[in-house]
């Protein structure tokens, strides 16, 4: 085992990032009733990073805005984020 020490064990708050993102969960729930609180927040990052580099989209808020301008694309995200079962 290696032993832990203050440079190996980060301490520091959030990123910018992280609360972005935690901010951008809280409006889709809000704006279309879409809860992802309970999936795996590192699962949920990479997926939706995913699906906005494929929309040409970098920021959560423009994504928020771009979900409501284009309400087929919550489908095409949820289909990014989702097991569908037959």
């Amino acid at each position: 085992m290696f032993p832990l020490d203050s440079h190996s064990v980060d301490f520091s708050a959030p990123s910018l990032e992280t609360a972005e993102f935690e901010d951008f969960l809280k409006e889709l729930k809000q704006v279309q009733q879409i809860d992802l609180t309970g999936y795996k927040r590192l699962t949920l990052m990479r997926r939706i990073s995913l699906r906005m580099r494929q929309v040409g989209i970098e920021q959560y808020q423009d994504y928020l805005d771009y979900l409501e301008q284009q309400p087929e694309e919550l489908t095409q995200l949820l289909d990014t984020l989702l097991i569908n079962f037959t």
